[in-house]
Order: structure tokens, then sequence, then C-alpha cells
């Protein structure tokens, strides 16, 4: 039995005996005054108030000790998936720019102790000196926004005290302002155990630091109408303060868009902006020098870099983003000779920075290049005519690792997503291969190719030219060259897109966005001439030689700033009409929901399983630029009964 124990167990029998004989005397006096009536009622129930009040100490006591547990237990969770997240975002070798940020003051409401510049590596003690700590992030696309927002929350969990918050970095996509911060920011504990009414109270303790990424990506619509969320997002956030100024967080979004909130005087208040400075040429030759295995190949592009500060490929390599993939395209080996399979001086051939775009991104490894943004956006060009032609496909693989930025030398990530960490509550669920989810399914109709076909391969086989010339009268054996061949449609692809609530809860259907996968020049080795099918009243359009495409009605964003809440078993249709006269696309649908809890749902949909495929579309060359045509067959009997070879390029 401890002292304290002891000592309690003294003082209840202390009061024990002494209120007994207190109220046995009053009891035998002649006579008793109600007021002394009232002293023999309550003096027997003081040793056990007296027990009671040592109980609720202790449950106190034991509380906190628990929270401050519970705490520990969640800073141990993230930092971990933090860590392997930020090594993702860096790439082989973990080789990181240094790069700088500097303070840009705002005209009032700024946190005090910011100094005119930080650098990657000092940045924890950056944001340390801050008063109070709310910092906001900003920085072009592939600057390495979420790297630093990570540098932060791994610094602040490297030596964190059991009085210091954890911080939680979270993404705001998800986060409809309609619903307060506090219980959204709750939600997310929810994925790490911590029940709602703990969340909050630990939210409102001040023992979880929010590092919130990505304000810019709240409004999916143009800047004109479209940060509307945004803007409700900064006035809660603004109001997460209490009377001392004391509401500390991290907040990260792309310059562009911050500057349009700021021009409309919506700032995070109390808080220090920053923003990330373009790599320079002595950061990316000390870069590629340290990443690359025989820097002696990279001689004559380290001596462009050094000599020709606004040259297309020093421009291009302005980013940590775009010099990793870089590296990664030039030291890509044969697998079996080892041997390099390109030298880094073809990028001297390449006379604009466009043009430098589309060969990475044609070369990049799936997954290398998001967050890469084009430096076209980041300097201020517009992305008209060839401009925008070699964009697209760059810019489109640039969107995760938006910080994979900083290409570091030390294991560095940036997004809770990645290898994950305790995923959020609405960390994304992911569609099955037959496009079906807990809360969500999605079908694809697709209509008969009207335009005609391609493919990347050639018929090589007699058996396979005599199925595809039997079309009519033996369906499945020409099906079964055309899924071999995995054609294309040329030109265009007609579908219908069907999302179902098939839980038991309203789901709220915040987006639906063509993710493209891969973007070539377009297919020229087999053409197919049509042989049928029609297609019907198209009201949702998408047009795949834009830089960023999305489905539209009218010329206007079809999901722009809105949403659409799905009763259990109610389904929308889309019926699209998608094109390209540019590329050779291959994408997938991304639908973002939210379910009754608040959990963020992602469901990729895949591409139809049919012969022609949906989510494949190449434009049309002129005839004589393909190697194989194929024409359609025609009798008296019949329309079409298949196909005929009708020139090949010898």
């Amino acid at each position: 039995m401890g002292i304290r124990t002891r000592r309690a167990a003294l003082i209840y029998l202390t009061l024990q005996i002494g209120t007994t004989i207190l109220a046995l005397w009053l009891s035998k006096q002649p006579e008793v005054t109600p007021p002394a009536a009232t002293v023999v009622a309550l003096a027997p129930t003081l040793p056990g108030a007296f027990l009671s009040w040592v109980a609720y100490r202790s449950d106190r006591a034991e509380a906190a000790a628990d929270v401050d547990q519970r705490v520990r237990a969640l800073a141990a969770r993230i930092a971990p998936a933090e860590t392997e997240h930020r090594a993702r975002l860096l790439g082989e070798g973990g080789h990181r720019v240094d790069t700088v940020f500097r303070h840009r003051r705002e005209p009032a409401n700024n946190a005090a102790g910011a100094a005119p510049e930080g650098h990657l590596a000092e940045a924890v003690r950056y944001y340390r000196e801050l008063c109070p700590g709310r910092l906001v992030i900003t920085g072009d696309p592939g600057a390495g926004k979420t790297l630093l927002a990570l540098e932060i929350v791994l610094g602040l969990l490297g030596d964190r005290q059991d009085t210091d918050p954890v911080p939680l970095r979270v993404s705001l996509r998800g986060w409809d302002p309609a619903v307060p911060f506090e219980k959204w920011f709750a939600g997310r504990l929810g994925a790490y155990g911590i029940d709602a009414h703990e969340a909050r109270a630990l939210i409102r303790q001040r023992r979880v630091l929010p590092v919130l990424d990505g304000l810019d990506e709240m409004d999916s619509g143009p800047a004109a109408g479209g940060r509307r969320c945004a803007v409700r997002a900064l006035a809660q956030l603004n109001a997460y303060q209490d009377h001392a100024g004391s509401g500390p967080l991290v907040l990260v979004c792309r310059t562009a868009p911050y500057r349009e909130l700021a021009g409309m005087e919506m700032r995070l208040r109390e808080a220090a902006r920053v923003e990330i400075a373009a790599v320079i040429a002595t950061q990316a030759t000390a870069y590629l020098t340290a990443r690359c295995t025989d820097p002696a190949r990279w001689a004559s592009v380290l001596e462009q870099l050094a000599s020709t500060a606004d040259s297309p490929l020093a421009r291009v390599l302005s980013t940590p983003a775009w010099l990793n993939v870089a590296a990664t395209v030039y030291e890509e080996r044969d697998p079996d000779t080892m041997a390099h399979l390109r030298h880094p001086s073809d990028l001297l051939a390449f006379s604009t920075v466009d043009e430098i775009y589309a060969h990475l991104t044609a070369h990049a490894p799936a997954g290398t290049v998001h967050g890469a943004a084009s430096p076209a956006r980041r300097l201020g060009m517009r992305p008209s005519g060839t401009r925008r032609i070699a964009l697209v496909g760059a810019v489109l693989l640039a969107a995760v690792v938006t910080a994979g930025v900083l290409i570091a030398p030390q294991t560095q990530g940036g997004n809770s997503t990645a290898s994950t960490p305790a995923p959020e509550p609405g960390a994304p669920t992911r569609v099955d291969e037959k496009g079906h989810h807990p809360a969500l399914s999605a079908t694809v109709l697709a209509d008969p190719p009207v335009t005609g076909l391609v493919s990347e391969r050639r018929v090589t086989s007699a058996a396979d030219e005599a199925a595809l010339g039997r079309m009519m009268s033996d369906r499945a054996g020409a099906d079964a060259v055309l899924r071999r061949l995995h054609v294309a449609r040329a030109g265009s692809a007609v579908y219908k897109l069907t999302v179902t609530n098939v839980s038991g809860r309203p789901v709220r259907v915040t987006d639906v966005t063509p993710v493209v996968t891969r973007r070539t020049a377009p297919v020229h080795a087999t053409s197919l001439s049509p042989f049928g099918g029609s297609g019907g009243t198209i009201p949702v359009d998408l047009d795949l030689d834009v830089r960023f495409p999305q489905f539209t009605r009218n010329g206007k964003p079809y999901f722009d700033a809105s949403s659409r809440t799905l009763k259990p078993g109610e389904a929308f249709d889309l019926s699209v009409d998608s094109h390209t006269s540019r590329y050779y696309v291959e994408y997938h649908v991304r639908i973002d929901a939210v379910d009754a809890h608040g959990n963020r749902i992602t469901l990729d949909v895949p591409d139809p399983d049919d012969v022609f495929g949906a989510f494949r579309v190449s434009g049309v060359l002129p005839d004589s630029e393909y190697t194989d045509r194929w024409t359609t067959k025609e009798s008296k009997t019949s329309a079409v009964l298949g196909w005929k070879r009708d020139r090949a390029k010898r």
C-alpha cells in the first residue's frame, strides 16, 4: 500500500470516528436545535464525501496519464508512416535539395518571429520561432510544399516532449466547410482508434497540431467562382484560436490560389506565410552529382545549367520534382545488359520547355512524375498552341509528388497517403477490379466505335487476318484478335458512366475526374475503319487535348464547386463524349465522395472490360501515316462482313 493510500485511509478513519462521536453526542443533548439536528444527519456523510473526492482526484490523474499515453501512441503511429512517405517522395537514394523558402509579409496579422529566409534543413527551428505557431507554406506546383510540411511534422515528432502537440497531416480535399473544422478534424483521428469525444477534447486542449495540405484543392472550378470552399475554410481556420491567439496549425497551398484568396482579403490570420524559391543551378548540380552513379555523363547538362540560367532546360530543372524525373529517366538501365538506356546530353537537343516536358513524361516510369507540375504554369505562361500540346502529358503526370519536389539525401517523403500513416477516416478506399466499393458502385457502358479503331500492334499471322475478315460470321474470333491487339477508339469514345449508392446511408459525390495514366503521340501502327455503332445525345463532354481534362457541359465544369447526394439505392448517369485529336490517351475515372460519417471515399473506375475499351482514345492520323490500313468489306447481302488489308507500307 502506497503512502498516499495509507494517508487517505487514516484520514477516512479519523473522519468516520470523529463524526460518529459528534453525532452521538449531539443526539443525547436534552434540546437539539434544528442546526444541530442537521449536523447529526450530515456528519456521517463526510467520510464518504472525502473518499469520493480522493477517488475523483485519482481518476483525473489516471485520465491525464491515459491521455498522455494516447497522444504518445498517436505520435508513434504517425512517425514511421510519414517517414516512409517522405522517402517515396524523394525517390531512389533519398537525395534532396536543401531548398530555400522566403517569408512573404502580409499587410496585417503576421505571426511574430518569422525570419526573412529559411532552408529545408532548418524548417523545424523556423516554425518553432513563430508566435503563434501558425504557418502558411506556398509555392508553385512541384516546388516541395508537401515535403516542407513533412519536414516540420517529422522534426516535431523527432524531439517531442510529452506536453508537445502531435502534428497530424491531413488533406483538406475531403472537407466540406459546412461541417465545423474541429468536428471534421476530430473525425480524422478516428482512424487512430480515438473516438469523437476524446478527439474533440484533444483538439480543444491543443494536443494535436493540424497540418492541412491542399487548400487549393478544395475547389475544382475555375478561380472566378471556384474558391468558395477555400474562403469558408479560411474563415473557420481564422476562428480556430483562443483569446490569446493560440491556434497553432500549418497550412499548405499553391501560391497563385493563395494570392487570389488574399486579393479577396482572405488570409490565415496571425500567421507567417513562406514561399518556396526555385532551385538554382548550383543546387541542381549538387543534386545530380549526388544522385547519379556517373556524374561525368551529366557534364554537358551541368555545364548548361551553370552557364545559362534562363535556358529551357534550366527552367525545367528549376523544381526538385523535375530534377527527380530527369535523373530517373536518364539513370534507367537495361535489365539484361545494365547499360544506360539514354544519355543526358539528349536533353540539350530540345529548344523549348514544352518539348522537354513531353520527352521526360513519355519516358518516365508510371508514378514518377506525379506532382512534377510544369513550369509553364509556374512562370505564368499561357499554355496555348504547341505549348499546351507538350504540357498536357507532363502536368497530368504531376499530381502526387507535389512535394515530390525536394530530392533529398535522406529518406524524406511527403503525404499522408503513400505508405499510409494510419489512414484518415476518409483515407481513400479504392474500387475493386469490377468497379465496386462498400458504399458506391460504378459501371461503364460503352457504345460501339463509330470512328474506327487503332492499335499500336500489327496483325502478324494469317489466322488473325482471316478472323478479322470473318467479322460478322465469327464475331468471337474477331473480338479475340482485337483484344490481343489492345485496340483503342480512334478520335472519340462515347460511353455512359453510372454511379450508384449501394450503402444503407446517404453518400455525397463531390467530384468525378478523369485521371490520365498515359499520354503519347497518336497511334500509327494499325488503323481499322468504322464498322457500325451510333451515339445518342451526349450531355457531358471530355476534351482529352486540354491541359487539365475534366467533364464539362456547355463549356463549364460539370462538377464545379457543387456536389450530388445520393440516397441509398439512388444512382446518377453521366453520358460522356470523350475525344482527342493530338494524342493517344489512356485514363481511368476517379470518383470522390463523402459518406454519412464524413469519411472520404475515392473510387477508381477502371477501363470497362469490353473489346474496344472506353478509356483508350487516339487522335486520327492521315491514312498515309499508318503502317497497316484495314477497310470494311462490303457485299450486296451485308453492309459489313469484316475487314480486309487495304495497304501496308513496306
